[in-house]
C-alpha cells in the first residue's frame, strides 16, 4: 500500500510538472534575447511635428526588452506643447518601469532643458550646456514674456526638479530671468533659494538661523541659469561627462547589452519645419492671398501657383507629423472646389460659395489639431489659439489687398498670370486675325464674367474679360476694347 502511495505522488508531481512548466518559464525573458540599450535622438528645435513623431518612436522601444532608454539632445529649445508632449513619453516609459537616460551633447536650453529634467539621470558631452541661454521656449507665435506663461513653464520646471531631486530654485532660473538665486549652507547641506524663498526661510520660527549660513549669489535677477557641463555636476544636476556614447556606455556598464538605434530622418526634419507656427502661419496667409487674387484675375498665374504651393507644403507639414488627416486635405481641397463653381459657373453668391468657405475653414481648423472637438482646458486653449492663427492670417490678407490695391500700378495683378498684352508698338502681331473686327459688336454671355468668362459674337464663342464689373450668364454685351487676342466688353444697359 505503501509502496503504491509513493508511486501515485510521484507520477502525480510529474503530470503537474508537465502542466505547469510552460506557464512558469513562460513567464521568464527568453534567455536568447537579451535585452537591449534604446538610443532615440532630438535635434534641432522642437515643435508639433516633431513631438508626433517622437511619440511613434517611443512605441518602437520594446518595454520588456528595454535595459534603458537613452534620450540624446541638441536643441535650444521650442514651443512649450510640443516639449510637454515628448515628456509625456518619457513619463510613460517611467511608468512601465524602464529607465531614461538624458545624453547631452551639444545644447539643452529653454525647451530641451526641460525635457532634459524629465528624464531619470542626466550625462552630458564636455561642450554641452544646460539651461536657458535666451529663454527659448515659447508659447503661441514664440511668445514668452507673458507672466501666466511664464508661470506655467516655472511651474513644470519645478515639478520635474522636485520629482528628479534636482534644485527647485536653479530650475525655475532656467525658465525665468527675474527669479534670484542665493546658494546658502542649512545643518551642513547645501541648498539654493530664491530670494522669496530666502525671506521666508529666515521668518519661520522653525528654521534654525544660527546654523543657517549664505554662501552667495549664483543666479543674479535678469540673467537665465545657463550651466556648463562642470557647472551642471557641481549643482546636482549632472551624473557624469563623457566625450562620446560609447565612452557614456562603457561608464555605465551597458557596453555589453546590443544597441537600438532610433534616429531621426529627413522626413522628420521636414515635419518639424513645416509645423513651425510662424511658418505655418506665413504659408497660410501667402496661400490665401494667392487664392483670392487668382480667382479675381483672369488666366492663371503667379498667384495662383504660389497659393497653391504654400498650401501644398502646409498640409504636407501637417500630413507628415499625423496633424492632418487625409480627409481634412480633401476637405479643403473640396472647399477651393466649390468655391470655383460659385466663381466661374454660378451667377451670384450663393449655396456653394457659402459651402466652400465652410469646407475651407473646417479643414484648415482641424489640420492644426489632433482632436474635433476640444474634451479639456488645454484642447480648448489650443483650439482658440488655432482659431486666432487662422483669423489673423485673413487679417494680413485683407490688408494686403488693400495696400496691393492702393499702391500697385492698376491691373498690376493681371500681369502676373500668363496672359501677357502683347502690342503692335511693342513688335507684336495679332495672334488670331480677325480680332480687331469684333471692336463695338454685341453678344451674348455664355458664362458668368467674374471678370474672365466666355461670350458668343454671332456664331462664335470668345474668351473676354471685363473693366472690372461682374456680368451674369445670358446678359447682352458690347466690345470696348481689342489689344491682340484680348477682348474686354460691357454689359449693354438698355435705355428706358
Amino acid at each position: 500500500m505503501d509502496k503504491f502511495f509513493t508511486s501515485f505522488l510521484l507520477l502525480s508531481s510529474l503530470l503537474l510538472f508537465q502542466v505547469w512548466q510552460p506557464v512558469v518559464f513562460a513567464q521568464q525573458p527568453a534567455n536568447n534575447e537579451p535585452s537591449s540599450v534604446y538610443v532615440i535622438s532630438i535635434k534641432g528645435s522642437i515643435f508639433d511635428g516633431l513631438a508626433q513623431r517622437m511619440t511613434q518612436k517611443f512605441q518602437q522601444v520594446d518595454k520588456t526588452k528595454a535595459k534603458v532608454v537613452i534620450l540624446e539632445l541638441d536643441s535650444p529649445g521650442g514651443d512649450l506643447e510640443a516639449v510637454l508632449s515628448i515628456c509625456k513619453d518619457v513619463d510613460a516609459l517611467a511608468v512601465e518601469g524602464v529607465p531614461v537616460y538624458t545624453y547631452i551633447t551639444g545644447y539643452a536650453w529653454g525647451g530641451g532643458a526641460l525635457l532634459t529634467l524629465a528624464a531619470d539621470k542626466i550625462y552630458m558631452s564636455g561642450k554641452a550646456s544646460l539651461g536657458s541661454h535666451e529663454g527659448k521656449i515659447s508659447g503661441p507665435f514664440g511668445g514668452n514674456s507673458d507672466e501666466e506663461f511664464l508661470e506655467t513653464v516655472r511651474g513644470h520646471f519645478r515639478s520635474y526638479a522636485e520629482k528628479r531631486d534636482y534644485p527647485p530654485a536653479l530650475a525655475e532660473a532656467m525658465a525665468d530671468a527675474n527669479i534670484n538665486v542665493t546658494e546658502a549652507i542649512y545643518k551642513g547641506q547645501r541648498i539654493f533659494k530664491t530670494s522669496e524663498e530666502m525671506v521666508a526661510m529666515r521668518s519661520d520660527p522653525n528654521v534654525d538661523l544660527s546654523r543657517l549660513r549664505e554662501v552667495g549669489e549664483v543666479v543674479e535677477k535678469g540673467k537665465y541659469l545657463e550651466l556648463s557641463a562642470q557647472k551642471a555636476v557641481d549643482y546636482g544636476f549632472c551624473r557624469g561627462i563623457y566625450e562620446s556614447r560609447e565612452d557614456l556606455l562603457n561608464g555605465l556598464e551597458l557596453g555589453q547589452y546590443p544597441v537600438k538605434e532610433i534616429a531621426l530622418t529627413s522626413s522628420d526634419q521636414v515635419a518639424n519645419l513645416l509645423t513651425n507656427r510662424w511658418i505655418r502661419f506665413a504659408l497660410l496667409a501667402i496661400g490665401i492671398l494667392g487664392i483670392l487674387i487668382e480667382l479675381g484675375t483672369p488666366g492663371f498665374g503667379v498667384p495662383g501657383i504660389a497659393g497653391i504651393l504654400c498650401f501644398t507644403l502646409f498640409f504636407t507639414g501637417g500630413y507628415l507629423s499625423q496633424m492632418a488627416e487625409l480627409w481634412e486635405i480633401l476637405l479643403f481641397v473640396g472647399g477651393l472646389a466649390f468655391l470655383a463653381l460659385e466663381v466661374f459657373v454660378l451667377p451670384g453668391f450663393g449655396i456653394a460659395g457659402t459651402i466652400g468657405i465652410a469646407m475651407c475653414f473646417i479643414g484648415l481648423l482641424l489640420s492644426f489639431q489632433t482632436f474635433i472637438v476640444p474634451q479639456n482646458q488645454q484642447e480648448i486653449d489650443l483650439f482658440v489659439e488655432n482659431l486666432f492663427t487662422i483669423t489673423s492670417s485673413l487679417g494680413v490678407d485683407i490688408i494686403a489687398i488693400i495696400l496691393l490695391a492702393k499702391y500697385l500700378p492698376e491691373g498690376a495683378p493681371m500681369r502676373l498670370s500668363m496672359k501677357a498684352i502683347q502690342t503692335e508698338s511693342e513688335g507684336y502681331t495679332v495672334a488670331v486675325p480677325g480680332y480687331t473686327d469684333l471692336l463695338e459688336q454685341e453678344g451674348v454671355a455664355l458664362t458668368s464674367l467674374r471678370p474672365s468668362g466666355r461670350v458668343k459674337i454671332g456664331e462664335d464663342p470668345y474668351d473676354v474679360v471685363t473693366s472690372g464689373d461682374l456680368i451674369d450668364s445670358g446678359t447682352p454685351v458690347r466690345v470696348i476694347e481689342v489689344k491682340g487676342n484680348r477682348i474686354v466688353v460691357e454689359k449693354i444697359v438698355k435705355e428706358s
